[in-house]
C-alpha cells in the first residue's frame, strides 16, 4: 500500500493566530474534550463547532489548522490512553490530576443540589 502524502507541508501552516492569542490580542477560548470510545484528546483554541483540519506531525499528535486561512488552532492526541500516555508518563500524572479536579467539582454539585450532583460524581467516578 502506497504511502499517504500530506495535502500541504509543516511549513504551510501559520502562527498568527497563535501569536495573536499568546500576547492577549484576541479572546481565547479553550475547549478541551476527550472521546474515550476513540480515545482521542482534542484541544481548541476556537469555539467548539468551528471546522477544522488535521496534520499529523508524528503517529500521536496532529496540529488542527482552519482550513481556509491554514492556521493552527489546537492540537489533537489519538491513542491518547492507550499509547501516548505510556510514552509520556509526566502527561499521565497531569492527567490523572485533571480527571479528580472534575471528580472533586461533582462532588460540591451533590453538597449543593442532592442527588443530581450525586449521578454526576457517579458517573465521572
Amino acid at each position: 500500500m502506497a504511502e499517504l502524502k500530506p495535502l500541504i507541508s509543516a511549513h504551510e501552516l501559520k502562527t498568527k493566530f497563535l501569536s495573536q492569542v499568546a500576547g492577549g490580542k484576541v479572546d481565547r477560548t479553550l475547549f478541551i474534550d476527550y472521546d474515550h470510545e476513540l480515545d482521542v484528546l482534542v484541544v481548541l483554541l476556537v469555539p467548539k463547532g468551528t471546522e477544522y483540519s488535521v496534520y499529523f506531525i508524528d503517529q500521536y499528535i496532529a496540529l488542527l489548522y482552519e482550513p481556509d486561512t491554514l492556521e493552527i488552532i489546537g492540537i489533537m492526541v489519538e491513542d491518547f490512553e492507550r499509547g501516548f500516555l505510556q510514552k509520556y508518563p509526566a502527561i499521565q500524572d497531569v492527567w490523572n490530576e485533571t480527571k479528580q479536579v472534575a471528580l472533586e467539582l461533582a462532588h460540591v454539585t451533590e453538597d449543593l443540589i442532592g442527588e443530581p450532583g450525586a449521578e454526576l460524581v457517579a458517573a465521572l467516578a
